[in-house]
């Protein structure tokens, strides 16, 4: 609706801005890795969000980022003890 946030995405653009500003041009550095939960406010589940970003080991100059999104159900709580850490946005 109008007064959603579209922040799944936000990790991905601070990532991907983050490897832009030339920290962590290196392709065979460990990759940026963010981790978020986010509600989708018409069905009301939630979404433990894994983002991981690095810089394209064939193509210089080009970066890229992919996000895995896991359901929090009980068998999601029942394995990552974590998924309710405070620190998680």
């Amino acid at each position: 609706g109008m007064h959603e946030h579209y922040c799944r995405r936000w990790n991905a653009v601070h990532l991907l801005a983050t490897l832009a500003r030339g920290n962590g041009a290196d392709p065979a550095a460990a990759p940026h890795v963010a981790v978020q939960r986010a509600r989708f406010i018409t069905s009301g589940e939630s979404y433990f969000l894994l983002t991981l970003a690095r810089p394209l080991a064939l193509t210089p100059g080009t970066n890229t980022s992919v996000t895995l999104g896991f359901k929090i159900d009980n068998r999601f709580k029942s394995v990552v003890k974590f998924w309710d850490d405070e620190q998680i946005p």
